[in-house]
């Protein structure tokens, strides 16, 4: 039996350059200002990404591994991770203009 792909595109504004938006989705202490609890980040083609939420609450705990696929520096990453047991693509391209990345 074959699946369906669907893709899920999200278009934000960060006031930021894409410089720093791009270390604060590779560099594990940056991700954990705002995403994870815990998360490790080896942000290389075959490296791998781990991220860990931890809730006050743990039925809500979970944890996310994943594998680099592509990483541009400043432009572009995409990692895989599987999310309720279907592997999925996480895929960011950055573009900045007046000082805000998209």
């Amino acid at each position: 039996m074959s699946r369906n792909k669907s893709f899920i595109k999200q278009s934000v504004v960060v006031k930021s350059p894409k410089n720093m938006v791009f270390k604060a989705l590779t560099q594990a202490e940056e991700l954990t200002k705002w995403f994870p609890t815990r998360a490790e980040s080896d942000p290389r083609a075959g490296g791998k990404i781990k991220l860990v939420w931890e809730f006050e609450d743990a039925s809500h705990n979970g944890s996310q591994d994943g594998e680099y696929v592509e990483v541009v520096a400043d432009q572009k990453l995409s990692y895989t991770w599987t999310a309720d047991s279907v592997p999925t693509m996480v895929t960011f391209t950055l573009n900045e203009a007046s000082g805000e990345t998209t």
